[in-house]
């Protein structure tokens, strides 16, 4: 394990000093920003939430309990397959995975919000780690569609 001093809470608070230090040099929204910037970054993107915030901590205890290098943080950096970034509100999976989901708005105008769950702070944990490729993705279950149904039926 990643050792400071010979101490297990050293070591840790070290660890998670070194990791947070990494995500803001990888993502500099979760560093320290100007009031104006950080309200832009919260309506564009879902990386300084607190769905988000949550997975990174989830994150950072699997990488110091199996000695993961803080290395593997610099691929969040980096755009999806699609070229969008990863946590921004544009990324497909958010709505896919019901992170984000719609809500009607003020005048009528359909905006997606952030469902903050279990189940949703398990699937961005998930994402995450897949994004990262500590884990391999989950197929989404088919849906039947009506054509199905009847060829089955016949």
């Amino acid at each position: 394990m990643f050792t400071s001093g010979g101490n297990a809470v050293d070591a840790a608070v070290a660890y998670l000093v070194a990791f947070w230090d990494k995500l803001v040099e990888v993502r500099p929204e979760l560093g320290k920003l100007p009031l104006a910037a950080r309200q832009q970054i919260r309506e564009t993107m879902l990386v300084d939430g607190a769905l988000s915030l949550t997975s990174l901590l989830k994150l950072a205890y699997r990488m110091y309990k199996n000695d993961l290098d803080i290395s593997i943080l610099e691929r969040l950096g980096e755009k999806t397959t699609d070229q969008i970034d990863f946590f921004s509100r544009q990324n497909p999976t958010w709505k896919t995975l019901s992170i984000l989901v719609p809500e009607q708005g003020k005048g009528g105008k359909t905006v997606f919000t952030v469902r903050n769950i279990r189940q949703t702070r398990e699937a961005m944990y998930k994402e995450i780690c897949v994004f990262l490729g500590l884990e391999k993705p989950t197929e989404l279950p088919e849906v039947a569609s009506t054509n199905n149904v009847a060829m089955a039926a016949s």
